[in-house]
């Protein structure tokens, strides 16, 4: 049990990586829709938001602005969750800005 918190527990496993010297997407924990927007704008869309404590990627979506956000923060709220949800930057985005705009695999999304 020790071994899933430390893994689902941000802090816990940001200690965990940073002792083995491995770097990993930032990001930010969360529990209400005004933090989960301050994180994303923070980090820049699209970003991954998830609930802690999930199997296989359950209720993971990616966000590609406010709206989604909202939308996300509203079902999971619903709820009553009381773990809080996990929102990161993306390979999408890394992605995204290092292909040319005039690639054909490139997209842009806009809400």
């Amino acid at each position: 049990a020790d071994t899933i918190d430390m893994a689902e527990d941000r802090e816990r496993f940001d200690e965990l990586l940073e002792r083995s010297g491995i770097k990993r997407p930032k990001g930010h924990t969360i529990m209400t829709t005004e933090e989960a927007l301050t994180a994303a704008r923070d980090l820049g869309y699209p970003v991954l938001m998830r609930p802690s404590y999930v199997l296989g990627g359950q209720n993971m979506i990616i966000a590609y602005c406010d709206e989604d956000i909202q939308e996300y923060m509203a079902i999971i709220l619903s709820h009553k969750q009381d773990n809080p949800v996990l929102i990161d930057t993306t390979a999408t985005r890394t992605l995204r800005s290092t292909w040319p705009s005039s690639s054909p695999t490139s997209r842009i999304t806009r809400c």
